[in-house]
């Protein structure tokens, strides 16, 4: 099983806003720094980007509701300032519309849309804020589905980007970072993996360690590495966004033993067993510690535990959490498709139909 909440929060590859925590994201992460000095307004651009920056912090520290009281007060302000048709509030708008799309997919395609067409007009196609907004815009096609649409769009932005800010630009890296995403999310992983590596090597030389974006990046290299098989290439990239996590939230955070977990779970399926037993248990203690007994993160811990047992040939070891963990997602709703398979792998392994396991799985829940 390689799916891991950390595939689904690209921070790094938003053009218009930043999802709300390093794990559970609801709308794709965006920035906008002005060209102060090609619009002749650099002090104007400075405030911008500093405010941008902030909004951008607490949208990472998972502050959502602060984050979009933020995005309000500063689209309302540059609005009423300088005017609904300017570079600033358009650029406002334009991460608005991005996280409106993590909801409400029709409705933010549409203000992106809106806000790409005003700057072709306001400060035509190849300027920087231009090709932002069509970075947006090309995400939330990609949001909808419309790959065939999202990825040209991509694709011209990217170069264009290059020619006029620079490969080493951060926008330019976001771009190529929606590129790569699109990629994997289209299972076009060969793919995406070198425009991962080249993101990465962009926000290694460019950025602090720990900044969300590089530590993302580490993580979507590694994802895209092991849906190829790579579990080794990917356990190397990943091992820094763990080490990131527990340096800046601190190794009982959340965030440190989500990513403590895949990493145990990278090391089981590149055969690792030690090492990913010791992780995986870890993880599964701390969330125990953090979370009460009964949270879905302790039963993904168990599942983790239990494939490892498995792998390793432990069958009998397996039963207990299995056990456990199918009691826990029974009792928050569901059994889940990854648990009914590994029920169906262990009724093989014990050569009886899969029903039968089940119910004496929960016969054993019920004498518990």
């Amino acid at each position: 099983m390689i799916c891991f909440a950390a595939k689904r929060f690209r921070l790094g590859r938003f053009a218009g806003g930043v999802r709300p925590s390093p794990l559970l994201l609801t709308a794709r992460r965006a920035g906008v720094i002005l060209c102060g000095v090609a619009l002749g307004f650099f002090g104007i651009a400075r405030v911008h980007a500093d405010q941008t920056a902030a909004y951008e912090k607490l949208s990472f520290a998972g502050k959502s509701k602060e984050a979009a009281d933020l995005l309000e007060t500063e689209l309302t302000s540059a609005t009423q300032q300088k005017g609904p048709e300017s570079v600033e509030a358009l650029g406002w708008l334009r991460i608005k519309a991005v996280v409106v799309s993590g909801t409400k997919k029709e409705e933010g395609l549409a203000l992106a849309t809106t806000v790409h067409e005003k700057l072709v007009t306001l400060v035509g196609e190849e300027n920087t804020d231009t090709l932002r907004a069509q970075n947006a815009l090309a995400y939330c096609l990609s949001l909808m589905g419309r790959f065939d649409e999202a990825e040209p769009m991509m694709r011209d932005a990217l170069e264009k980007q290059r020619r006029v800010a620079g490969a080493q630009n951060e926008y330019t890296l976001r771009t190529l970072s929606n590129l790569a995403g699109l990629l994997s999310d289209t299972k076009r992983n060969a793919e995406a993996a070198p425009l991962w590596r080249e993101v990465l090597s962009g926000r290694e030389k460019a950025l602090d360690p720990d900044h969300p974006h590089t530590r993302t990046t580490h993580a979507e290299l590694a994802s895209c590495l092991a849906a190829l098989g790579d579990y080794p290439g990917a356990i190397d990239a990943f091992r820094p966004a763990w080490e990131r996590d527990v340096r800046v939230t601190g190794e009982s955070s959340q965030a440190a033993l989500s990513a403590l977990n895949y990493l145990g779970m990278l090391e089981r399926l590149a055969g690792r067993f030690t090492d990913a037993e010791k992780h995986i248990r870890a993880a599964l203690e701390g969330r125990r510690k953090t979370l009460g007994p009964d949270h879905a993160d302790v039963a993904q811990s168990l599942m983790n535990l239990a494939m490892l047992f498995r792998q390793t040939k432990r069958n009998l070891e397996a039963v207990a959490p299995l056990v456990r963990a199918l009691e826990i997602r029974r009792q928050i709703g569901g059994v889940g498709s990854y648990l009914e398979g590994t029920l169906g792998d262990l009724a093989r392994f014990y050569q009886c139909p899969s029903i039968d396991l089940v119910d004496w799985v929960e016969r054993s829940i019920l004498r518990s």
